[in-house]
């Protein structure tokens, strides 16, 4: 097995950027709840305006991400079948960024939970 090394965090950011592509963004996830708009209305209405501001950069809105995990609102913002992923991926990654970790390391933990989940699927 080989491991990845990064000379500098700019080099993680770039890998990290390129995982982000191929996973389902936090504004899909919210906007699949909704009809109206990219935001339910039953959800937290800064994390919906942090998310239109910010898009697919869950960094940005952690603070608002942690708010809802933590008040066990998820289920106001996502439709059901995003539910569990976004308790699973997003708030264990808002925490992380909230903690004062690097955005490169949560976004490394992050993607490793990612990876375990489909490696887990492969064994079914």
């Amino acid at each position: 097995t080989t491991v990845a090394t990064h000379d500098d965090d700019s080099t993680l950011d770039n890998d990290i950027a390129s995982l982000e592509t191929n996973t389902i963004a936090t504004a899909d996830i919210m906007a699949s709840s909704s009809t109206s708009s990219s935001c339910p209305s039953t959800c937290n209405s800064e994390l919906c305006t942090c998310v239109e501001q910010h898009g697919d950069e869950p960094a940005n809105c952690a603070s608002e991400i942690h708010s809802v995990c933590s008040a066990s609102a998820v289920d106001s913002c996502v439709s059901p079948q995003y539910v569990d992923f976004f308790q699973n991926f997003y708030c264990p990654y808002a925490e992380c960024v909230m903690s004062g970790m690097s955005v490169s390391k949560c976004g490394c933990d992050f993607y490793q939970e990612y990876c375990d989940m489909y490696d887990g699927d492969e064994d079914d």
